[in-house]
């Protein structure tokens, strides 16, 4: 079962709404800072549209009452649902290829007798022609194709793509939920306000380089130019910094960088002295 969801009470709210009054879209485009839960948000209303409305959504903060028992439910935590699909990059690859956006949709377009999902996380990810492809998709949906895209930087996406879906803006988290989400995975909460709103970069793979790189950032420290996921870190501290020309034009130039280097591949330890280049410091 996805984690417990901390946070974006109006966004649930707002989704239940849709549900109860049977309008909900075919496509959804979770748009915010990385690491706040998008994904998480769409996990569960994943599972909401699967299973039904015996799943607790808005999310009770009771994670025992909100998922029923029954063979939908089980499929779902053992990965073998037919209708619940996450698309990511393949490991070792950055981009999401438009190989894999062709097979899932074929596999979606297989009738079934619950909705069928596809979340896809992030549409930053998409190669141009994947991109495309999913685009046809949206533009002539299939009832019971539910799609729930995510994307970190709303500018970047096509805006064909962004015309097609029903956007939901979701903001950074405060500092105290950021103490629950980190005390419901066992991390200190102590560190929440590294997180800037965004506990997602303090927990999984690569958390610690992104805490160090954190807190090099706040004590104004050099950072070396082989740190992994630099720019996104960046973006993140950026936009939680007090507003000013400066800090903008700052953060335009560091989303440009990684546009780039998603686009012709650029070496990761040039892009990063760019950046930090581009950096103000005190």
């Amino acid at each position: 079962m996805p984690a417990p969801l901390f946070g974006h009470a109006p966004a649930q709210q707002n989704l239940a709404n849709l549900l109860e009054n049977n309008r909900f879209p075919h496509a959804l485009l979770f748009h915010g800072p990385r690491g706040i839960g998008k994904r998480l948000l769409a996990e569960h209303l994943a599972h909401r549209l699967i299973i039904g409305k015996d799943y607790d959504f808005p999310l009770n903060p009771n994670p025992e009452s909100r998922i029923p028992s029954s063979v939908l439910a089980a499929q779902i935590a053992a990965g073998s649902c037919p209708d619940y699909h996450i698309l990511t990059a393949e490991d070792g690859k950055k981009s999401i290829s438009i190989k894999q956006v062709r097979e899932l949709l074929e596999v979606l377009q297989r009738s079934a007798d619950t909705a069928r999902t596809l979340i896809v996380d992030a549409l930053e990810d998409l190669t141009p022609e994947a991109a495309n492809t999913l685009l046809k998709t949206l533009e002539e949906p299939r009832p019971g194709i539910y799609f729930m895209l995510i994307s970190h930087q709303l500018s970047a996406v096509l805006p064909t793509i962004r015309s097609r879906c029903r956007l939901l803006p979701l903001q950074p988290l405060t500092t105290p939920q950021v103490e629950q989400v980190l005390v419901s995975q066992h991390q200190n909460p102590s560190l929440a306000p590294l997180a800037h709103g965004a506990p997602g970069l303090l927990l999984g793979e690569g958390a610690e380089a992104r805490r160090k790189l954190l807190e090099a950032l706040a004590q104004n420290q050099s950072i070396p130019l082989n740190t992994q996921g630099l720019l996104p870190t960046l973006l993140q501290y950026l936009a939680d910094q007090p507003a000013n020309l400066a800090t903008a034009q700052t953060y335009a130039r560091i989303a440009q960088l990684l546009a780039k280097q998603q686009q012709i591949n650029l070496p990761q330890a040039l892009v990063n002295e760019a950046a930090l280049a581009h950096l103000p410091r005190t």
